[in-house]
């Protein structure tokens, strides 16, 4: 299994003084994943724009003034056509409760919202090696360095895992976090939107988000805004979802490949469930290629049907799915697409084996009935059920 290298940067910091016209009202990280073999091509490529639009500086996103918005758009599209995905959290400050001690202690803060998106990130990458932009002084990095470890000690028997901060000035791929970073908070920060930049940011970068995680989620919430057509939709919506993050919390920490498998494709649904695409469903191979971008073995069509869809539906996952792929059920009609895709698949097949041991009675004089075997007593009820139900 490829390693997968993960730079960090934020932008956004601590504070809540919301009437100070610098402080920020959200907190974002970003983490830029390459995988290995393709790390040393990437960061020539990055140093390459580097050089054609900073000279001699780094990538910063500060560095790009709002009037410059056009330089920015050409920066990010020539990043975009290299082999980097990116992994979001983003933080509404903003919404974080008054009392909370989020509010109060600073390193508590940044300890807190790393170890949300390094929780994430090693529950679906199998081998990782994780580049954190270097800053505050020594003694903050050894003491986060020393809570990360204990925290990360679960996974540590089973997981290759590499951890290092790097000094933005020498990383150029913490660089690249920085500038994605810096371009989706004026989308989203109050203290960073500007009048003469309008560009939609978040959605320029879309088809290269393979995570992102809000703070603080309410399901509550956004079910609230989502527009259902009835109650009954909205109930399927609610349920389906509730049932997902219980099933992602319940696993958090899993050692078993399978489960990371699962926990991923989850994440990417869940993803994809809460950007409001309700009508879209996610065909096989892009799940499929979700899995190998966070760093899991190539499996065939049959292999991810059996072991991760089946499974997930084993442990009372509902999974909407149709020919043209899976999704969370938004409406009790898509459930009805997974009941008819399945009723398609069983009938007849319960159809051919009824014929089967038709036959075989028939020619026997009813002296061989395949079906009065003790361990065919389930099928064998489907079938009567099935045909009692047609009389």
């Amino acid at each position: 299994m490829e390693k997968i290298h993960v730079f960090l940067d934020e932008t956004g910091a601590f504070g809540f003084d919301f009437s100070k016209p610098n402080c920020s009202s959200h907190f974002i990280i970003v983490a830029a994943l390459v995988n290995e073999s393709q790390l040393n091509a990437v960061t020539d490529n990055v140093e390459s724009i580097r050089k054609k639009y900073f000279q001699t500086g780094e990538i910063k996103s500060s560095n790009i003034r709002d009037k410059q918005f056009k330089r920015r758009i050409r920066i990010l599209k020539e990043i975009l056509v290299l082999p980097i995905n990116f992994a979001l959290l983003i933080v509404d400050k903003t919404k974080i409760y008054e009392d909370s001690y989020l509010r109060t202690q600073h390193k508590t803060f940044y300890k807190f919202f790393y170890q949300q998106l390094y929780s994430d990130l090693l529950n679906s990458i199998e081998d990782i090696s994780i580049h954190p932009d270097q800053v505050g002084d020594k003694q903050d990095l050894e003491e986060f360095s020393r809570y990360y470890y204990r925290k990360a000690e679960p996974y540590s028997l089973f997981h290759d895992i590499d951890f290092a901060f790097d000094d933005s000035k020498n990383s150029l791929l913490v660089q690249v976090a920085d500038v994605v970073a810096g371009s989706i908070a004026k989308n989203i920060d109050a203290t960073r939107k500007s009048d003469i930049d309008s560009t939609n940011y978040l959605a320029l970068l879309q088809l290269k988000i393979i995570y992102r995680k809000d703070f603080p989620w309410s399901t509550e919430e956004f079910l609230q805004k989502a527009q259902f057509d009835n109650n009954r939709d909205k109930e399927i919506a609610e349920l389906s979802l509730r049932i997902v993050d219980e099933f992602c919390f319940n696993n958090s920490g899993t050692n078993e490949i399978e489960t990371k498998q699962q926990i991923a494709v989850l994440q990417y649904l869940r993803f994809r469930f809460t950007q409001n695409q309700f009508r879209c469903y996610i065909c096989t191979r892009e799940l499929m290629n979700h899995l190998v971008n966070s760093g899991f073995d190539k499996m065939s069509v049959s292999t991810f049907r059996m072991k991760i869809i089946a499974k997930l539906r084993d442990e009372g996952v509902i999974l909407a799915s149709s020919a043209n792929g899976y999704k969370i059920p938004s409406k009790v009609s898509e459930v009805y697409d997974f009941i008819n895709h399945g009723k398609n698949v069983i009938l007849p097949m319960l159809n051919r084996l009824k014929k089967c041991n038709d036959t075989i009675r028939l020619a026997t004089n009813n002296t061989l009935n395949l079906f009065e075997r003790a361990e065919y007593k389930e099928l064998a009820d489907f079938i009567d059920i099935k045909y009692f139900s047609n009389q």
